[in-house]
This record gives C-alpha cells, sequence and structure tokens, in this order.
C-alpha cells in the first residue's frame, strides 16, 4: 500500500567534455554549468522559458530577482538591448570583460530575466568558454552565478557538487578547472540620464552622461 509520499530523486552533476556537448543541452532547455572570468556560473537558454524557471529552481532563488545575461558578441547584445549612445561607448571600452550594462530589453527573452521596466542585464564574457557558449547557441545564455541563493560565488567543481548536491534538475558542467578568485562583474544602468553602479566589482566606472 503506498501512503501518497512523493520521492525526489536528486541528480548528481553531469560532467561535459566539449562546447559542443554543452551547446546540445543548452538547446534542450537544460541547465548547463561553466566558468566565466569572474566565478562559475548557472546557465541556461535566455530565451527559453521552461529553462529559466529550472535556473530559479535550482538556486532557490525567488522570481522576483532578475537574472543576468552573456551575449556572445556586441552584435549580439544590440539584437536584445536598446543601447544609449553613451553605454554603447561603455560597451565597447570594455568588452568582453566583467562589466554587466542594464538597458531596455528587446527580442525574445524569457520574462523571467528581465527586470519590472522590461530590462535586460548584459555582458560579454572575457572568458573563452563562456562567450563561445553564447555565440554557437547564436542567443543569451543566463549567467547567474553557479551557487544556491544568499550562498558564495563558487569557484571549484568541489564545491558545485556540494551545493547542488539535493537539487532534482539534470545540470550539466563544461571545465573541471579550479578557477581563480575574482570580483564579480561590475552592474551599471542609466538612470536620468546618468550612470549609476548597481554593484561593484573589479571595473571602476566614472559617471557619465548620455
Amino acid at each position: 500500500m503506498t501512503l501518497g509520499i512523493k520521492t525526489v530523486l536528486f541528480v548528481p552533476l553531469i560532467l561535459l567534455k566539449t562546447t559542443d556537448e554543452a551547446v546540445e543541452q543548452l538547446r534542450a532547455g537544460v541547465l548547463v554549468i561553466y566558468p566565466t572570468e569572474t566565478a562559475y556560473a548557472l546557465g541556461a537558454d535566455a530565451t527559453n522559458e521552461r529553462a529559466v524557471r529550472r535556473v530559479f529552481s535550482a538556486k532557490r532563488r525567488t522570481k522576483n530577482k532578475t537574472l543576468p545575461l552573456i551575449v556572445g558578441s556586441w552584435a549580439m547584445a544590440s539584437r536584445y538591448g536598446k543601447f544609449s549612445a553613451s553605454l554603447k561607448r561603455l560597451a565597447k571600452r570594455y568588452w568582453p570583460g566583467p562589466l554587466t550594462i542594464v538597458v531596455p530589453a528587446r527580442g525574445k527573452i524569457a520574462r523571467g530575466v528581465l527586470g519590472q521596466a522590461r530590462t535586460a542585464a548584459l555582458r560579454v564574457s572575457s572568458h573563452h568558454l563562456a562567450r563561445t557558449l553564447s555565440q554557437r547557441l547564436h542567443r543569451p545564455i543566463v549567467s547567474t552565478s553557479a551557487n544556491l541563493n544568499g550562498q558564495k560565488n563558487i569557484y571549484s567543481v568541489q564545491s558545485l557538487k556540494k551545493s547542488f548536491a539535493k537539487t532534482p534538475h539534470k545540470i550539466y558542467f563544461l571545465s573541471g578547472d579550479t578557477l581563480p578568485r575574482r570580483p564579480p562583474s561590475t552592474i551599471v544602468a542609466l538612470k536620468n540620464g546618468m550612470l549609476k553602479v548597481l554593484r561593484q566589482g573589479s571595473i571602476k566606472v566614472k559617471g557619465i552622461r548620455n
């Protein structure tokens, strides 16, 4: 006789050997952890609503918090975000690199990654694997820190396995390297024509007018 108790099966992280395998999983709506120039990131196809919901679930993150994105190039960034002249200059100065720019979104992006004002937080990563994933997918990828909500950034596979030991979601990871401990990306946005730093990271950006 069953007692109606639901059994949750936890899925261990699965190592991927190539970026082609990682892109294949992203296209299928599966979560992939990958290295960036700051720390390990939990990734998904940013245009796939179901995949984005899995990111929130895996991180135990409330849905009122938006998710940052990595794009493969300036051309892709301009397809998914509306950049003012000053933010365009800023992007071309610091990209590829750890600078995330919040801009009005356009194109097909999952609702879960957008702010209340329909904004997207975009960056071109200086890590070749992160950038290549977006380039080969031909879409932005989620780039939230690969940890449970409220925990510290993760730089090693051992810590990743510990953090996601009790997730029911299938999650793959790319690369087994231990990353250097670096600050997160700087996040900026324009507010009333002035540049506002929403999070200070490794890049120091002075105020600019639009």
